[in-house]
């Protein structure tokens, strides 16, 4: 489905009633595109993405959202793990999103984050093949330091695992 652009503003924000849906619709559309996954991988997103709105609203993670007039058009996530690690995820932007320059400013806002709350080091998966995000991710310092088949998601892909060191 085609975005209509016409006097939308874009902006970055906490989310909003309607975005974890939104979130998780982006993820099975464009997954299901990709790599023919089908409602079973839409679940884990909804089960995990749940999980982390959760921890957000304790403050052990938190989510921001890319909205184009009231609609979310795309989402990032850090989740605060163990040893001063966070975890970079549910990054997703809709496809005539993308260009506009919100992945990299979705990024930012969540590397700021992690350095504000003293996160040593940020850790992100993605899957070969999702050249865009990883240049996104390489151009903040991440560097792959891991590559299998993905046990995770279910997916017919190699994951792959990127890293960041932020302090010492």
């Amino acid at each position: 489905m085609a975005l209509d652009t016409a006097g939308d503003t874009l902006s970055i924000g906490p989310p909003q009633i309607g975005d974890v849906g939104r979130i998780i619709t982006l993820h099975a559309t464009y997954y299901g595109r990709q790599w023919g996954v089908g409602p079973g991988f839409e679940a884990r997103v909804a089960e995990r993405l749940a999980r982390l709105v959760d921890r957000a609203e304790t403050g052990q993670a938190a989510i921001w959202c890319a909205h184009q007039g009231d609609r979310c058009i795309g989402s990032i996530a850090v989740d605060h793990v163990a040893d001063s690690t966070a975890l970079l995820n549910f990054f997703i932007l809709h496809d005539a999103a993308m260009g506009k320059g919100l992945g990299k400013r979705l990024i930012t806002i969540a590397i700021d984050h992690c350095r504000q709350h003293h996160m040593r080091q940020v850790r992100s998966f993605t899957f070969r093949g999702l050249d865009v995000a990883r240049a996104l991710y390489e151009r903040h310092g991440f560097r792959l330091v891991d590559e299998g088949p993905d046990t995770l998601w279910g997916l017919p892909a190699l994951e792959q695992t990127f890293e960041t060191r932020l302090y010492g």
